[in-house]
């Protein structure tokens, strides 16, 4: 079995993997996109994955599980080795991940099923659009075809950009 901690941002993760003994097999920055998912299964076998909960963990864990992994999410604030650690690095979390959860210490955050989770994120797209147009409405004193569709499209950006939480398409 092998055991990785996978410290994953916005634009980067950082990875470690180790074997049963602690042992630190490989440690990694890949871009947060497919290359994670390609890097992992190099490694075939069993593997567990722990990821912190951030704001767009939905779609990793959803694609990790898909490919068989087993993952596992630890709420940030619970996850005291790191959050008190002295040194914090990319490096040094993902690889306290990845010792938490060899050692069976890893805190675990409840995970709602995949059609409550896609329920949440078609809630949340839908407030944030209607309170972008609601704010960019007030905010002009004109009546502005533009104004009004700015905010969506600023959105929408972000999305393709991979920046958003949800995909969106049109």
């Amino acid at each position: 079995m092998l055991y990785t901690g996978l410290d994953y941002h916005r634009s980067f993760s950082y990875i470690t993997t180790m074997n049963e003994r602690g042992e630190i097999l490989s440690q990694k920055k890949l871009p947060s996109n497919g290359e994670i998912l390609g890097f992992l299964k190099e490694f075939g076998g069993e593997m567990e994955v722990a990821i912190e909960v951030t704001p767009s963990w939905y779609w990793l864990y959803d694609q990790l599980e898909d490919e068989g992994f087993e993952v596992k999410l630890s709420p940030p604030l619970k996850t005291k080795a790191i959050a008190y650690a002295k040194v914090k690095t990319d490096k040094v979390d993902s690889a306290t991940l990845a010792h938490l959860l060899r050692s069976n210490l890893l805190p675990l955050s409840y995970v709602p099923d995949k059609s409550v989770r896609l329920n949440r994120e078609q809630l949340k797209l839908n407030y944030t659009l209607t309170a972008s147009w609601a704010i960019s409405s007030r905010a002009s004193t004109t009546s502005s075809t533009t104004s009004d569709v700015s905010p969506v499209r600023t959105i929408i950006r972000s999305s393709v950009d991979g920046k958003a939480s949800v995909p969106v398409s049109l």
